[in-house]
C-alpha cells in the first residue's frame, strides 16, 4: 500500500539536552536556550534543531499509526453495527417518549447491558490515554468532551436513563465511522479516496450533530421527559437536571467541532488539500520551523512535517474521543525527505 515504515532518526546523543529535553519535552528560549548554546558548544539554531529532531524521534510512523486509525476504525464500525441492531429493536428507537413512559420501572436487556459497559470501557481508555500521548491544542476540548461523555454514561447507567443513554451514544458512533475510514485513507496515501470519506464524514456529522441529536435527544430531554413523567405522577429528579446540563454541554462542543469542520471543508475547496487547522501538539510554532541543522548534528537525513491528517480533528470525539480516538495516534509523522 505504500505506507511508510520510516521513523525520525534520533539526534546525536548529549547528555545536557536530554536532561533538559525530560524535562519540559519541548525546545528552551531566551536565557535557557543561550545557556544550553554555552554548555554544549552548539549554536542556539543547532539545540532548537536537536530538540526539533529529538521531539520527531518519538512520533509514531506512518505504518504505526495506519495500524492504530484501523483497529479503531474496526472498533467504531462494530460498536455502531452492535449498537443500531440493539437500540432499533426497541420502542424508543421509534418514539422518544418511551425513555420516559413507566419510568424508572425499565428493565435493562443483556444486549443493552453489554452496549453500555463496551461504550464506558472505551471512553475510559480514551480519558487515560491523553494524559500519555502528544498534549494538542484541544486537550481541554477532548478532556471535557470525554468526562462529559462518562458522566453521561455513568449518571444514566445510575437513575436508569439508559433509553436515552443508548439514543445519545448511536448517534454518536455514526459519524467516527467515516472518519476514521478518512484517516486511514490519508495514511494509504490514497488523497481521492480520503477527501471522499471526509465529505461523507461531514455531511453525516452535521446531520447526526447538529440536527438529529438537538431535535430528538436535547429536544425529549428538556421537553417531553416532565411532560411525560407528570401524567404518570412523577415530579423530576434533581439528577435529571444534571443529566439535562451535560447533554447541553455535549451539544456546545458539537458547535465548536463543527466550525473545525467547516473551516476545513472551505480551505479545502480554496487549496484542494485537506488539512486539520489545528496545530499538532502546543509547541507546534517552534517544532514547525526549519531543521537545516539536523544534519550538522549527526542525527541523519533533514526532517520535516507531513500534512497534517484531516483525521486529527476530532475522536474521536472521537471517540470521542471520541466519541474520540486513541490519542497516540494524532498528530503528524515527520517524514524523511526521501520517503517523499
Amino acid at each position: 500500500m505504500g505506507i511508510s515504515e520510516r521513523r525520525t532518526h534520533p539526534p546525536v546523543s548529549n547528555r545536557a539536552l536530554e536532561k533538559e529535553y525530560r524535562k519540559k519535552k519541548k525546545a528552551p528560549d531566551g536565557e535557557q536556550l543561550k545557556g544550553l548554546s554555552k554548555r554544549t558548544d552548539l549554536t542556539t539554531r543547532q539545540v532548537e534543531s536537536w530538540f526539533r529532531q529529538r521531539k520527531a524521534s518519538e512520533t509514531l510512523s506512518q505504518l504505526q499509526k495506519f495500524s492504530e486509525t484501523g483497529w479503531r476504525f474496526f472498533y467504531y464500525t462494530a460498536i455502531f453495527i452492535y449498537g443500531l441492531w440493539a437500540v432499533s429493536s426497541k420502542s424508543w428507537f421509534y418514539d422518544t417518549k418511551e425513555c420516559w413512559r413507566g419510568y424508572p420501572l425499565h428493565a435493562v436487556d443483556r444486549d443493552m447491558w453489554w452496549y453500555y459497559m463496551l461504550e464506558l470501557s472505551f471512553y475510559w481508555s480514551l480519558l487515560i490515554s491523553q494524559f500519555f500521548d502528544v498534549r494538542r491544542k484541544d486537550f481541554w476540548q477532548m478532556f471535557t468532551h470525554h468526562v462529559t461523555t462518562i458522566l453521561l454514561l455513568t449518571l444514566s447507567w445510575m437513575d436508569n436513563l439508559v433509553r436515552m443513554g443508548s439514543l445519545v451514544l448511536i448517534i454518536h458512533d455514526v459519524a467516527d465511522v467515516f472518519l476514521e475510514a478518512a484517516k486511514l485513507a490519508r495514511y494509504a496515501n490514497k488523497p481521492k479516496l480520503c477527501d471522499a470519506f471526509f465529505i461523507v464524514f461531514a455531511v453525516v456529522w452535521i446531520i447526526s450533530r447538529m440536527f438529529i441529536y438537538p431535535y430528538v435527544v436535547v429536544y425529549t430531554a428538556l421537553f417531553e421527559a416532565c411532560q411525560t413523567v407528570a401524567l404518570e405522577g412523577i415530579n423530576c429528579f434533581p439528577a435529571y437536571y444534571v443529566f439535562n446540563a451535560l447533554i447541553i454541554c455535549l451539544q456546545v462542543l458539537h458547535f465548536i467541532w463543527t466550525w473545525y469542520i467547516v473551516r476545513i471543508a472551505v480551505k479545502s475547496i480554496r487549496t484542494g488539500k485537506t488539512d486539520d487547522n489545528r496545530s499538532d501538539t502546543e509547541e507546534e510554532d517552534e517544532m514547525d520551523a526549519g531543521t537545516d541543522d539536523a544534519a550538522q548534528l549527526g542525527g541523519g537525513d533533514s526532517e520535516r512535517r507531513s500534512p497534517k491528517a484531516i483525521g486529527d480533528l476530532i475522536k474521536r470525539p472521537t471517540h470521542s474521543h471520541t466519541v474520540g480516538d486513541s490519542a497516540s495516534a494524532n498528530g503528524n509523522t515527520p517524514r524523511s525527505t526521501k520517503s517523499k
